[in-house]
């Protein structure tokens, strides 16, 4: 099964949201799915996260660097679309940012 769970941020210091997705697909993943976490990122941000995900088995396309209270990428509705169209779920955290839109 071909999941991608789709955040605004694997940031950890943007809270609870990045840290509880990063268990999850590890755990998806260990259980045999292939798991693709889309993200946009900041210049600032902290990626640690991602490649913690990286060496679990868990492939992370990073959409960026975005900008603005939104995150807004120029490629971020083209990339989505694609990572979409081949996965079988898609998984929405949070709800605030262009990414969810």
């Amino acid at each position: 099964m071909r999941l991608l769970p789709v955040i605004s941020s694997l940031d950890r210091r943007s809270g609870g949201p990045p840290v509880a997705l990063a268990g999850l697909a590890m755990a998806q993943a260990q259980a045999g799915a292939q798991v693709t976490v889309v993200t946009t990122f900041s210049i600032d941000a902290d990626r640690t996260l991602a490649e913690e995900l990286a060496n679990h088995g868990v492939m992370v396309s990073l959409i960026g660097p975005a900008t603005g209270k939104f995150q807004r990428h120029p490629n971020l509705r083209t990339d989505l679309a694609q990572l979409i169209a081949a996965a079988d779920v898609v998984h929405i955290h949070t709800l605030w940012e262009e990414s969810q839109h």
